[in-house]
């Protein structure tokens, strides 16, 4: 799920949650706590982080996307 301009995730059962300036490990409890075990006996919550990527142009050698 990406996070959204006021920094919050919307999860299942419409369950929102603040992730701007949270750690991953933080966040990842907050959202396991939050289902288990009201919804789920078991869950592994893994956050990732969103690829990011600059493009390179103009006079240089190869122009392209870079990670």
């Amino acid at each position: 799920m990406p996070v959204h301009d006021d920094g919050t995730i919307t999860l299942q059962q419409n369950k929102t949650f603040q992730a701007a300036g949270k750690s991953r490990g933080l966040l990842e409890r907050e959202v396991r706590d939050a289902y288990v075990p009201s919804e789920w006996l078991h869950l592994t919550v893994t956050i990732k982080p969103q690829e990011r990527f600059y493009f390179v142009g103009g006079e240089v050698k190869a122009p392209a996307k870079q990670l």
